[in-house]
């Protein structure tokens, strides 16, 4: 298996752990990831909110770039995942549209490019069953709050993966490794997103509300795969303390599949989750 791979600006900086550790997933599982040479920015919220042209030259620069290869291309973060399927969806409901985006891009025909979450992978192409015997460390009482947020599952024409109401692929993931997904209100409510930067104050009281509700529940930590969601949520426990460590769902495969904590950057997650995971890891792995 190989796929064209667009980490975008999340994954290259801020989110840089997640890069890390969906690429050595994907090298223990056997899968080739190569990296879209040029790959340019999503153009994000400001992008769309801008200009739907923009928005769509962007984002579609970069599946054309995946089309150049002949391969489906692979999109960690959903934000980015989001803005490519919409310009997708866009282009094929609205010809003039069309028109425009491809003079944008200066060129005179498109091709329409499979993209994929890795989420969608594991479950549908490569197979859970296939991965579950691959499996070295059992995390067996761990008790995971898996958190779907806004946009990994909605809306459901664009995304077009797992039920949008009620969603299971995080809890199916984390079966897999032995971790106990738990029952909890909160797992697709909004983070606060782009109101940490206009509004900090009313992005904090919807990311404190997640936190507090995972604990509450019971979960020893949160789930999750969005780049977004993660910095809200990390940002919000730092000052606001409630002890609820939050890894990417990648992060937590590969410490099922055996990949080292250094490798899946678990050092540079704000909140250190070593404490919670100490009797799953190799005591060398454990940073204090």
């Amino acid at each position: 298996m190989k796929y064209a791979y667009y980490p975008g600006c999340s994954l290259e900086t801020s989110a840089k752990e997640y890069d890390l550790s969906i690429r050595e997933v994907f090298k223990k599982l056997g899968i080739e990831l190569v990296e879209l040479e040029d790959w340019s920015c999503c153009g994000s919220t400001p992008g769309h909110m801008t200009s739907e042209l923009l928005s769509a030259s962007l984002s579609l620069r970069n599946s054309q770039l995946a089309a150049g290869m002949g391969l489906e291309l692979v999109v960690p973060c959903v934000a980015c995942l989001a803005r490519i399927r919409y310009a997708t969806e866009t282009m094929r409901r609205e010809p003039e549209f069309a028109k425009k985006v491809m003079k944008v891009l200066n060129v005179t025909n498109m091709k329409e490019v499979n993209t994929r979450h890795p989420l969608e992978i594991f479950l549908n192409e490569y197979g859970l069953e296939k991965i579950e015997p691959m499996v070295e460390r059992k995390l067996n009482g761990l008790k995971v709050a898996p958190y779907y947020g806004c946009l990994l599952v909605r809306p459901p024409e664009v995304m077009k993966f797992d039920d949008p109401e009620n969603p299971t692929s995080l809890d199916d993931l984390c079966r897999i490794v032995g971790a106990v997904p738990i029952e909890w209100q909160s797992k697709m409510e909004c983070c606060g997103a782009i109101l940490a930067l206009s509004s900090p104050d009313i992005q904090i009281d919807f990311s404190l509300s997640i936190l507090e509700k995972a604990k509450i529940a019971g979960a020893d930590i949160i789930v999750l795969a969005c780049p977004l969601c993660h910095s809200n949520l990390e940002t919000t426990e730092v000052t606001k303390k409630v002890n609820m460590p939050v890894l990417y769902y990648s992060q937590l495969l590969g410490i099922g599949l055996g990949i080292s904590a250094k490798s899946l950057g678990l050092e540079r997650n704000l909140i250190s989750p070593f404490e919670v995971l100490s009797d799953y890891l190799r005591k060398e792995e454990v940073i204090e």
